[in-house]
């Protein structure tokens, strides 16, 4: 992963340092300007240029504004507001020195107000404030990690409740290949319920035979649960056997490793084996509507998830508390609202790796 560093330089030249060693010695390739050589590269287009081809831009802010180019610069940016302005916003992770962190006088601007725009820009999407450069360091790394590893819930692979119209086989089959290439998939609720036989079958069909771990289950932007799909498989078949028997059925009839086409074109013949578990009444007549509430209960389900808030703790005590919880996943939540979730195993792995690395 290419790290943009950026910053003034005279002021902040030590922290510029030891971020880019610890950010070396964690395997990342760190992009700054004392590297390159010799050339032009105080300019507006080189700036903009680095700064895209990087997969983050992490910002840090003092007290100066920086040096300001003179090609194409009407506005008298400087270039590390360019930078900044440069970069997309999910992929900013910016640092501010503390108000009241000891600083030179010499490193703080007389007419400090545009330094103070910049930083009040910032502060709307800060990573972290910091006192020295240690603290500074152990956020950067932290901030990282967590950026690195957490997946938005909205790029997560979305099912949305399938209609009951005549069409729901074929929608069936559309939600079903969406998911074949996911890790997790979303699970919409909403105001119409699922089926359980629905449920099930898609539940089953993601522990057989494709590489999904979790289904997150939503209303709306609100997380409800998260389970395994071997485990929804369980506790529907539990509630109701029949459930079980009709997939078995459904399952033998593909036939052993079979492809995904064969699988599509066998799901027409699901409400058939359905009908046949259940002494020939309708899918529709036996069914049952599972809904949001039913699913935050948990249907007794064993949760993959735990919640954590997202309130403006530093990134390594919101790491701090990731690592604590109890469960695979940690769904990390806004104001009630789903952000993100965190492979909680992996980040635990990866701190422990970045750890040993330092030391080393």
């Amino acid at each position: 992963m290419k790290v943009y560093l950026s910053s003034t330089f005279k002021d902040l030249q030590e922290h510029r340092s030891r971020v880019a060693r610890a950010l070396a010695k964690a395997g990342y390739h760190v992009i700054r300007m004392e590297d390159y050589p010799a050339r032009a590269m105080h300019t507006k287009a080189a700036c903009q240029r680095d700064v895209a081809e990087c997969n983050i831009y992490l910002g840090i802010f003092a007290w100066r504004y920086g040096y300001i180019p003179d090609d194409d610069n009407a506005e008298r940016k400087s270039i590390t507001e360019l930078e900044y302005e440069a970069a997309e916003p999910a992929k900013r992770l910016l640092f501010l020195l503390k108000e009241d962190a000891e600083w030179p006088r010499e490193w703080r601007d007389a007419d400090s107000g545009r330094i103070q725009a910049l930083r009040g820009r910032a502060q709307t999407k800060i990573a972290a404030y910091f006192g020295d450069v240690s603290e500074l360091t152990t956020e950067v790394l932290a901030a990282l990690l967590y950026k690195e590893l957490a997946k938005p819930i909205s790029d997560l692979t979305t099912v949305q409740k399938f209609e009951l119209g005549p069409s729901y086989i074929d929608n069936l089959r559309e939600q079903i290949a969406k998911m074949r290439a996911a890790t997790l998939v979303n699970i919409h609720l909403g105001e119409i319920p699922w089926w359980n036989t629905r449920l099930h079958l898609v539940a089953s069909i993601l522990r057989d035979f494709t590489e999904v771990k979790g289904m997150i289950f939503c209303d709306g932007d609100r997380f409800l649960t998260m389970a395994t799909p071997l485990d929804v498989r369980n506790r529907l078949g539990e509630r109701e056997r029949g459930l079980e028997d009709a997939y078995l059925q459904f399952k033998q009839r593909l036939g052993p490793a079979p492809s995904a086409r064969r699988i599509d074109e066998t799901l027409i013949d699901y409400p058939a084996i359905v009908a046949g578990c259940f002494g020939g009444r309708r899918e529709m007549e036996i069914k049952e509507d599972v809904d949001a509430g039913q699913m935050q209960k948990g249907l007794g389900l064993t949760p993959e998830a735990t919640r954590v808030e997202l309130n403006s703790q530093p990134p390594s005590l919101l790491q701090r508390d990731i690592i604590r919880c109890p469960t695979p996943y940690v769904v990390l939540e806004c104001g009630g609202t789903c952000d993100s979730i965190v492979d909680r195993v992996a980040l635990t792995t990866r701190i422990a790796e970045s750890v040993m690395t330092q030391r080393g």
